[in-house]
């Protein structure tokens, strides 16, 4: 009989431990931050009134070959190569095949205009669709032009909004000049923003090869783009510069195997060529020609099976689970996916695969905005990131609307200038869309300026925060736990009382975001539970009394020369006898050094930074004492 209960009670116990929430404490600092762009919350090529998208880009693989004179377009080896108008059938919604010269372009645009969104437009390269009659044969790929025809950038003649389609080429000064003669230019409130050199290059050989049976190298590509990109600004100056447009890693590696990647192998991987390319491009020309360097990026996360990619696969529990700690590559160093792109073995106890990520960065993690952003910041400082495609798949599933939640994210924590999702915004992205951009209904966003937020269990739990221009504070909080509830504990730190709380969420079972309850929060602590695979959005009111930010008028501090080159000195000026720390951040918000001040017997406090010891680059400087904290921006060029 003993034997029998105890038994029981051994039997029970692994169950009673599993149905205990996890608790993790997460910490929130509203004096340390930088903006958000808005530009992330974008989707390619379709539209969504309800997730109040802020940008939208016309692109993918048939505007590699879109000819804008008559439309055609070849869908390359996805269907056998045919020339057609078939824009709407993975593009465009409402989109009716017609003649009419750029209709494609124009009918996006328009939908842009009326909402008020920002526009991207690729460009073509090489050669576009000459007709709509089919399936074009190996036999009549280029340079046979009987199908094709070649894109050129200058027509050297006047233009026409009714172009001649039976000429040597495709113009696209023409195409510009039409587009602004329509819409304005892109200082214009109507006009066209920003426009992308090409798509996907790395993969014009494979996907198109009737247009692009030749494989490009480095040296086409960059020719490629510094004359677009000339064209492009002596045109339309205010236009932004979409460069890269990378399809994916093995694209950012080496441009997919290129034939002259052995001529550039002083460069850790393509993106510093590229990057150093349009830099001394622009040297050259007298005018920055890229803005903005544009990578794609479909989750290559694994489940159990080798090349079960999260983004093409479907919601077993296993791809579940890849799926929701794949965004963890975009910025974590400590993260390493098993898949193709890291090596890591294929099946548990197996033999490593070959690591890219070892040969190009000397170990396995991805942590790819923080590399993106070191090379930006090394070749061509001033560019912006960009992710004009991602996808995480699931999206008939709350993982993918977790994953995509969890991006959008990282996205404004980390500095990234603009995105764009590639499918449509539906489903559960639909819901993650409106958890930042439309969560109560009424078109009440995430707020516009990312502050400091960090949480002790990154497996478990993601947390973004903002202040928005009403000084409400922002907090949004993952479960990515499949079985277990969170108990989280809020910490704030900052120079204002915060006093109550309203929430909104949404989590597996359902598409629809509901509240999340509200509450009181008492000196600037505050607890709430969070659901399995839920996605959460708390906005925080101050106390009418809230404590004066001029509280910190006894704590001050001056960063000169800034810009730094070379040594700068700090002076700052803390409360005699007490203790003051500072804190160097780098452009990505991540603490690289600290130093520690204690019981000064002055009040004034001077401080020498090495800015050689720095790479060129945005940084901040944090004073910290008796509570106040007071932020500097240092930039720091060579």
């Amino acid at each position: 009989m003993k034997r029998s209960i105890l038994t029981l009670i051994l039997a029970c116990f692994p169950a009673v431990l599993s149905s205990q929430n996890i608790d993790v404490d997460i910490s929130v600092d509203t004096e340390i931050g930088f903006p958000i762009s808005p530009l992330i919350y974008g989707v390619n090529n379709s539209d969504n009134p309800a997730a109040n998208l802020a940008s939208r880009r016309l692109g993918g693989d048939r505007f590699t070959t879109y000819n804008w004179e008559n439309n055609a377009s070849n869908s390359g080896h996805w269907t056998d190569d045919p020339n057609q108008d078939h824009i709407s059938d993975a593009f465009l919604t409402n989109y009716v095949p017609s003649a009419k010269p750029a209709k494609a372009i124009t009918d996006f645009h328009d939908q842009s205009v009326a909402r008020g969104t920002y526009s991207v437009v690729t460009l073509p390269l090489g050669y576009v669709a000459r007709d709509i009659k089919g399936v074009v044969a190996p036999a009549q790929a280029v340079p046979n032009l009987n199908r094709w025809r070649e894109v050129l950038l200058n027509k050297g003649a006047p233009f026409s909004t009714t172009p001649d389609t039976s000429d040597a080429g495709v113009y696209t000064d023409e195409l510009l000049a039409f587009l602004i003669g329509k819409y304005g230019d892109a200082s214009t409130e109507t006009g066209i923003k920003g426009y992308g050199i090409g798509n996907e290059p790395g993969l014009w050989y494979e996907i198109h090869p009737r247009c692009h049976p030749v494989k490009e190298g480095y040296a086409d590509i960059f020719e490629m783009s510094v004359n677009l990109a000339s064209l492009i600004k002596s045109v339309d100056p205010a236009a932004e510069v979409y460069g890269g447009v990378t399809y994916g890693f093995a694209e950012m590696k080496d441009f997919q195997g290129a034939p002259d990647a052995g001529d550039y192998a002083n460069y850790k991987w393509y993106i510093n060529a590229y990057l150093n390319a349009m830099k001394l491009g622009s040297d050259l020309a007298g005018v920055r020609l890229v803005d903005v360097l544009d990578v794609h990026w479909y989750s290559e996360a694994e489940g159990n099976a080798p090349y079960s990619a999260v983004a093409w696969s479907g919601n077993e529990p296993d791809i579940v689970k890849a799926r929701l700690q794949a965004p963890r590559s975009l910025w974590d160093p400590t993260f390493v996916e098993k898949s193709w792109i890291t090596g890591a073995p294929e099946q548990v106890g197996g033999a490593d695969r070959y690591s890219h990520t070892m040969e190009v960065f000397g170990e396995r993690a991805i942590a790819l905005i923080p590399r993106l952003q070191e090379s930006i910041q090394t070749y061509n400082p001033e560019v912006n990131l960009a992710f004009g495609e991602f996808g995480y798949g699931g999206y008939d599933h709350i993982s993918g609307g977790l994953a995509v939640a969890d991006v959008l994210g990282i996205f404004g924590k980390y500095n990234v200038y603009y995105a764009n999702h590639w499918d449509d915004i539906n489903g559960y992205v639909e819901s993650a869309y409106k958890l930042y951009r439309n969560y109560d209904g009424e078109n009440s966003t995430f707020g516009d300026q990312s502050v400091y937020s960090e949480t002790s269990d990154i497996e478990n739990n993601s947390v973004y925060t903002s202040l928005d221009g009403d000084g409400n504070l922002h907090i949004i909080l993952l479960n990515k736990s499949v079985e277990k509830s969170i108990d989280a504990q809020i910490a704030i730190a900052s120079n204002s009382q915060w006093e109550s709380f309203a929430g909104w969420r949404f989590k597996g079972g359902s598409t629809q975001i509901e509240s999340a309850g509200s509450g009181e929060i008492a000196e600037n602590q505050m607890s709430v539970t969070l659901p399995p695979l839920s996605a959460s959005h708390f906005v925080l009111q101050k106390k009418t009394s809230s404590v004066p930010t001029a509280a910190t008028a006894d704590l001050s501090f001056e960063v000169f020369p800034n810009p730094v080159s070379g040594e700068a000195t700090i002076s700052a000026e803390v409360p005699a006898g007490e203790s003051a720390t500072l804190q160097l951040l780098d452009p990505l918000g991540r603490v690289l050094r600290t130093y520690t001040f204690d019981d000064l017997s002055s009040k004034r406090l001077r401080f020498s930074l090495d800015g050689d010891a720095l790479p060129s680059g945005e940084y901040g400087l944090v004073l910290s004492c008796k509570g106040m904290r007071l932020l500097r921006n240092v930039v720091v060029v060579h």
